[in-house]
């Protein structure tokens, strides 16, 4: 230590002077001040250590926070890439059907300004084969109601599509908030899928979607559109009506149909 290498100039600065008991005392100081130096060298190497451990485990514990956020961030940023995607696909699936219904709108529209020919018996193709739907139980009506809504759908299911379709336009003229109203404009549509006019039972399947967004006509009305773009040889538009149905209905009967039908389609 420095105290020591200085001990003998001490000793010959106070020899003439000092005792041997002076220089006994002098050493016992300077051993006792090397002892405090070397607990103070102690202390200040332990309070390092401690501080360098907790420095550490804070810049552990900050790294370990700063990986977490980094996940989250990233996870939030995979759902918001895949949330746009899937409005952006809404947004296209909405813009292809409301251009075609335009179109068949415009297409019903120069029809009904135009006479229709009659054809000769023999050129009458006969109705399509495919099945109506099963009707979803109707809610209650009042009495009036539910026997003309009844005698339009036995006319409907007796195969007088003409008679059954004017019979449920009457019905909602004299009815047009009855809880039976969408059911009755449901089998407006399904007359003129039966009648083979697949356009018009399109546009009116599409009455229904609108006119009742919540109620239960609406996925089968969904469903008869995709069958009815696929009678007109539009795939396309079939297996996107047919997709909707799945992804907005997923638990319903009309969902498993549009499944099948997806899978059996090219």
């Amino acid at each position: 230590m420095r105290l020591q290498r200085i001990l003998p100039f001490l000793v010959v600065a106070f020899f003439g002077c000092a005792t041997t008991e002076d220089i006994s005392y002098l050493h016992h100081r300077i051993n006792k001040l090397e002892e405090r130096v070397a607990k103070t060298d102690r202390r200040v190497s332990e309070t390092v250590t401690e501080a360098q451990k907790e420095v550490g485990s804070e810049v552990q514990k900050v790294r370990t926070d700063l990986a977490s956020l980094d996940a989250d961030i990233r996870a939030l940023k995979e759902q918001v890439r895949t949330l746009q995607a899937s409005l952006e696909e809404n947004w296209e699936l909405l813009r292809k059907l409301s251009k075609r219904l335009e179109e068949l709108e415009q297409k019903k529209v120069a029809k009904e300004e135009k006479p229709e020919e009659t054809p000769p018996p023999s050129a009458v193709l006969p109705p399509p084969t495919a099945p109506a739907l099963a009707p979803i139980p109707s809610p209650p009506a009042p009495e009036g109601e539910k026997e003309e809504y009844q005698q339009a759908y036995e006319t409907f299911r007796n195969g007088d599509y003409s008679r059954a379709m004017a019979l449920f336009q009457d019905f909602l003229k004299k009815y047009p908030k009855s809880k039976l109203a969408d059911n009755a404009q449901y089998w407006i549509g399904e007359c003129y899928y039966m009648r083979g006019e697949y356009e018009k039972a399109i546009l009116e399947y599409e009455k229904v979607i609108q006119l009742y967004p919540r109620a239960d006509k609406v996925p089968s009305a969904l469903l008869k559109q995709g069958f009815a773009f696929l009678q007109l040889g539009d795939k396309v538009d079939a297996k996107l009506i047919f997709k909707k149905v799945v992804k907005d209905y997923p638990t319903t009967p009309q969902a498993e149909i549009a499944r099948k039908k997806l899978r059996a389609l090219p």
